[in-house]
């Protein structure tokens, strides 16, 4: 692997071949080891977002425009609808789950460059929140088509965890601060309303070797969770949709804005 030659692909294009390039590997973990918590915190969200069925006619107008967005992000009939309708509906919920405060900031379609191999390629994430008193790339999320996704989402979120990093310590360093040694960068990967933690560590090793197209001797462990919901085998297929589901992933979410900036 070490004299595997390497070249410079946009972060779309990254695939496991990419992974292991760069000696990434990924481990999940349990909710209380992930979250380092023994129980999962309580969801800090309106409470008829956690008691109510999906029905506009009985429910307020802000969690009715939510829970709308939930149902067409888990469209099945137009996977090209329903992957811009997953970004839409990130950005709703975290603006509910407390994630878009002062500092921070969401955008859509973010484009970062990835120095590799020598040479600038873009990598995207759909939605980033951003610390603005840093002018730091904060939470990255990479939605995914619902239900038959064949494309392995993981090295897409990871080259665009690279990116962020780079980006971050590009900015440091023009800022006249020392650059970061080590950075996590935590990323959601949606797939309809379904959702895969991940936190992803980077260093400065790693992004050197990214960037010389060299192998690491260190691997990358990049840590992941899927929230332990009643049914994981039509976890892609219900997502948020039941209550039951829902509360599980809600505080799932609360748990992890520890790790967003």
């Amino acid at each position: 692997m070490e004299n595997h030659k390497r070249s410079p692909k946009f972060g779309r294009q990254w695939r496991k071949s990419e992974m292991d390039d760069y000696n990434i590997k990924i481990q999940f973990q349990d909710a209380t080891t992930f979250f380092n918590t023994p129980v999962l915190p309580p969801p800090n969200v309106d409470e008829e977002l956690l008691t109510t069925e999906y029905d506009t006619d009985t429910i307020a107008h802000k969690n009715s425009f939510i829970l709308t967005q939930l149902d067409y992000a888990m469209e099945r009939e137009d996977p090209e609808s329903a992957e811009s309708s997953i970004s839409i509906f990130a950005i709703f919920l975290f603006d509910a789950l407390g994630y878009a405060h002062r500092p921070h900031l969401t955008r859509l379609l973010r484009r970062l460059k990835i120095l590799i191999c020598g040479e600038y390629k873009d990598a995207k994430t759909n939605v980033c929140i951003i610390d603005r008193s840093r002018d730091d790339e904060g939470l990255l999320v990479q939605e995914c088509r619902h239900i038959g996704a064949k494309r392995d989402p993981y090295p897409q979120v990871v080259a665009t965890a690279i990116a962020a990093f780079q980006t971050n310590n590009s900015r440091r360093i023009a800022s006249g601060l020392d650059p970061l040694e080590n950075e996590i960068i935590p990323a959601v990967i949606m797939i309809g309303s379904s959702p895969t933690f991940l936190k992803v560590p980077v260093t400065a090793e790693l992004s050197r070797c990214v960037q010389s197209g060299l192998y690491p001797t260190t691997p990358t462990v990049i840590f992941a969770h899927e929230p332990e919901i009643p049914r994981p085998a039509q976890r892609r297929a219900e997502g948020m949709r039941p209550l039951d589901n829902r509360y599980i992933i809600f505080q799932c979410y609360e748990a992890f804005k520890q790790f967003v900036h």
